[in-house]
């Protein structure tokens, strides 16, 4: 016994600083290996981007750049013929980079179709007869081709995990793949509301198993307290009554559950703990900022369909004349900016000439606009042969998104144009250093025109979102959250009123802190579960017990002998109880059962852990897709960081069915809680 005593004394402090060692270093490994891993990529590529730099027909002084001479056509003959390529085992990456190559001229940034299709033969690259070289050189392709889908690079990382054994390598295109995500409207909106659901829904389930847990633990003690506070004659069964009819009663007038719950929760917070209070806390701020919450979610259900989307996709996707005509008649600063890039993409003298009238009528009043309009008038004045006019821009587009590749790649080519071989190398190193992978989209391509050799700043998703915040101004909202509140706040109680009951909550947490500071209230003994009386306390010198497990436990000499027997076999009872409670709670809603002993946060976090793992399995894609969502539900590793959250839960309940959960103790006149050793 002894040696197992001092190997957990060893083993405790020892873990104690391991755990947070082996944590930190797992957050740097993340944080700091893609960032190595992506400056290995630039010195390697550097080289090679030079050469293809001195490759291209672009000369000093060579004039005005051309319209694009590919027609349509040409992108269904290169992917017909690949597809004829891979049907035999080839896996045709020279006809794919001709396709890319070609739309980008074509004014064509992104092809996503074609991307998803190429993932898709590289998932199956057993069935096309594929090395895992070829499989990874098309899912490299499929990078370039569709920059904002990021499914090709975590399914790039998925194949390096499982076909190489080298996680490291694995670690670069995923954080490249949830980059792309968040960068993608579509994207980041559909996920942003589907944790938002299962968030919103964790608190809903979370709410219920917390008051449980506070009901089982405080109830006896309300009704203590209030047989002591109120008038001579009431006796205990009577007060229980009225705390009943006080829970029960305005929730059967209003046809009200979530009044119900409500008034438990007011009952019980005077006696909670601060750790509870702060449980407590968060529940009733989120019941004030429902109203906000509705809102948001209402915008983004909007979002599919809605013109901000459309926006968006012809920006990236290709705009024929009824999408030109149409971004025209914009009125907004993201569609007028839309309408000036598709005017660009079309290649033609005249259009440059619009959108050099249109960059000067403009006036943007955001420093990402400014940008945008500086580096498209860069890129129109190098198109028109004024490369030298065109470095003023472009400088100052660089000044305003210092983080920017396109200012510094246009600022290459102008300096290129102009014959500054040296300074034309050096802005290209600094457009390498700042996006390798569309730098080098560009470099790759032979073609002399302007969507070939110029970048044009996209749109970014917060620009995107202001637009559809316009659109979502002018029509009729849909909400989310009414349904389930008037289910459970019935017809009486609007969700407009849901502000006023959070903030109501926290006011009553805030005004009955004093008296739990001040041990003016009694507290659950940690033995039986009983009211412990805070005079008793004062008179037991501090003692976390209550009277009864004083006399009994503590100073059990100053009972007689069938006394204490007795008084030992009914405490004793209840412990044998409480502990069961606690370990029944733990197996059947993982960490109730440590919300029941007093370790609220605790408890809280693993139960929502388990519940937000538990809806994120039930349903992995969310309330809807993105258009470009691929069917496959595991994209980014989510089934695991579904399963490590259920797990995670499932621990702490398991912890507390195997161990069982020791309460928390109050002692002293300072009222702060111990666990018990």
């Amino acid at each position: 016994m002894s040696s197992q005593l001092r190997a957990t004394d060893l083993w405790g402090p020892l873990l104690s600083v391991t755990l947070p060692v082996l944590v930190l270093g797992a957050w740097m490994l993340c944080v700091f290996s893609p960032g190595l891993a992506h400056a290995q990529v630039e010195d390697a590529s550097m080289e090679r981007m030079i050469e293809r730099l001195g490759e291209q027909d672009v000369q000093a002084g060579s004039g005005a750049l051309a319209p694009s001479t590919v027609a349509p056509l040409n992108l269904e003959v290169q992917w017909r013929l690949w597809l004829t390529l891979i049907q035999n085992g080839e896996p045709g990456i020279a006809e794919l980079q001709a396709l890319r190559d070609d739309a980008l001229s074509l004014g064509r940034v992104s092809l996503p179709e074609h991307a998803l299709a190429i993932l898709a033969v590289a998932r199956a690259r057993e069935h096309y007869n594929l090395s895992v070289t070829d499989a990874e050189a098309l899912l490299t392709m499929a990078m370039t081709m569709a920059p904002e889908l990021p499914y090709p690079a975590l399914e790039l990382a998925r194949q390096r995990i499982h076909d190489q054994g080298a996680p490291h390598r694995a670690i670069a295109p995923f954080v490249e793949g949830v980059r792309r995500g968040m960068n993608s409207p579509d994207l980041f909106i559909a996920w942003v509301l589907k944790f938002a659901i299962f968030f919103l829904l964790s608190i809903l389930v979370g709410l219920g198993a917390f008051m449980l847990a506070q009901l089982l633990r405080y109830f006896g003690v309300a009704a203590y307290d209030g047989t002591r506070w109120l008038p001579r004659g009431f006796s205990s069964n009577q007060t229980v009554i009225v705390l009943v009819a006080l829970v029960i009663v305005p929730g059967l007038l209003l046809r009200s559950p979530l009044a119900s719950l409500l008034i438990m929760l007011a009952m019980v917070i005077p006696f909670q703990q601060l750790n509870e209070r702060v449980v407590s806390a968060f529940f009733l701020a989120v019941i004030l900022a429902l109203p906000t919450l509705d809102v948001a979610l209402s915008r983004m259900v909007l979002f599919p369909g809605s013109p901000a989307q459309t926006l968006d996709h012809a920006h990236l996707r290709g705009c024929d004349d009824a999408c030109l005509a149409h971004l025209e008649e914009g009125t907004t600063p993201a569609q007028r900016y839309a309408a000036a890039v598709a005017l660009f993409r079309t290649g033609t003298p005249e259009a440059m000439a619009r959108v050099g009238a249109l960059a000067d009528a403009t006036a943007p009043t955001t420093r990402h606009f400014k940008a945008q309009w500086a580096n498209l008038q860069g890129a129109v004045l190098i198109a028109q042969g004024e490369a030298q006019a065109a470095l003023e821009h472009l400088e100052r587009a660089e000044i305003l998104l210092p983080q920017a590749p396109e200012p510094h790649f246009n600022r290459m080519r102008a300096l290129q144009f102009t014959g500054d071989e040296e300074g034309g190398y050096d802005a290209l190193d600094q457009a390498v250093r700042r996006g390798l992978e569309s730098v080098g989209r560009y470099l790759d391509t032979g073609r002399r025109d302007a969507n070939s050799l110029l970048m044009i700043l996209p749109l970014q998703r917060s620009q995107i979102w202001e637009e559809h915040l316009t659109y979502t101004e002018t029509i009729t909202s849909i909400s989310m959250i009414s349904p389930f509140w008037q289910s459970l706040a019935g017809p009486k109680l609007p969700l407009s009123l849901a502000p006023y009951l959070g903030g109501a909550g926290l006011l009553w947490l805030l005004l009955t802190l004093q008296p739990y500071l001040r041990q003016r209230v009694s507290t659950p003994c940690p033995k039986c579960g009983l009211a412990r009386d805070p005079d008793d306390a004062r008179e037991l010198g501090g003692h976390h017990y209550c009277l009864p497990c004083y006399q009994t436990f503590v100073s059990g000499a100053s009972l007689d002998y069938h006394a204490r027997i007795q008084s030992e076999t009914t405490l004793g009872r209840r412990d044998r109880f409480q502990s069961f409670l606690r370990r029944a709670l733990s197996l059947l809603l993982p960490g109730t059962g440590h919300v029941l002993g007093g370790h609220a946060l605790r408890g809280t976090v693993a139960f929502l852990a388990l519940a937000f793992g538990a809806f994120w399995l039930a349903n992995p894609m969310g309330l809807w897709r993105a258009p470009a969502e691929l069917f496959h539900e595991g994209w980014a590793g989510q089934q695991v960081f579904a399963w490590v959250l259920v797990g995670l839960g499932a621990l702490v309940g398991l912890r507390g069915l195997v161990a069982g959960v020791d309460p928390t103790r109050v002692r002293g006149t300072r009222g702060r809680s111990e666990v018990k050793r």
